[in-house]
């Protein structure tokens, strides 16, 4: 199983000491309210459990060591029902894509574009999330699930004690779990993926993960 990274990252080393783009923003929330994101282009996303009636947004951002960090730009709608929150990169295509070291500059495929986004969610708040290119680390918050990243992998850590059910699905990846889920006729692996639909304790919070070409990684906390 790939071994769990820290759910923030350790948000100040993730980062070089470049200029950064810091984001830091709080939202009162109902305990009815459902959190929706959608955050593309992340290089991470940790969602862990944070203080009831508060949602907390954080992001560090560098975009081209720091030259562009202005084009990451985020809206937040709310809603007694729901707290949206959208990110994209303006421009994307025309930016330079550079990386920059010791006062040279180089052409850069992979480094250039680097955002890490932490959120705060109350306790058994339901999260919905969609993000593009970015690995998910989910510290489960007793709440529904609504996950799905394309090209990146997500992770979850639940209480062994929590009642869940589960529906699972990845294409061109495979699903990993130390958690002794029950097998179902409809769960196992395929030549393109792997899914399982499954209740665990019960059933009682529903949870959706759903990667494309990466996998899913289900283990209990510690």
């Amino acid at each position: 199983m790939k071994p769990f990274l820290p759910l923030l990252c350790g948000l100040a080393l993730c980062v070089s000491a470049h200029a950064q783009k810091q984001i830091e923003q709080t939202y009162a929330v109902k305990p009815t309210t459902e959190v929706k994101l959608d955050l593309p282009f992340a290089t991470t996303i940790a969602v862990t459990p944070g203080q009831p009636g508060a949602v907390v947004f954080q992001a560090s951002v560098s975009i081209n060591d720091g030259q562009d960090d202005d084009a990451f730009q985020y809206r937040v709608t709310q809603t007694d029902d729901r707290l949206s929150l959208e990110s994209e990169i303006e421009n994307l295509k025309e930016l330079s894509r550079q990386h920059y070291h010791d006062r040279n500059v180089y052409s850069a495929d992979d480094d250039w574009l680097r955002i890490y986004i932490t959120l705060q969610v109350p306790p058994r708040q339901s999260v919905y999330l969609r993000t593009i290119s970015g690995d998910v680390e989910l510290d489960h918050n007793g709440g529904p699930l609504d996950v799905q990243s394309v090209g990146g992998d997500v992770e979850l850590r639940i209480a062994e004690s929590q009642s869940a059910r589960f529906d699972l699905k990845t294409i061109g990846g495979e699903i990993f779990t130390n958690l002794d889920l029950p097998t179902q006729p409809q769960s196992g692996r395929f030549q393109v993926g792997a899914q399982y639909e499954g209740d665990w304790h019960g059933g009682q919070v529903p949870i959706t993960l759903a990667s494309t070409g990466s996998n899913l990684y289900i283990r209990k906390k510690e």
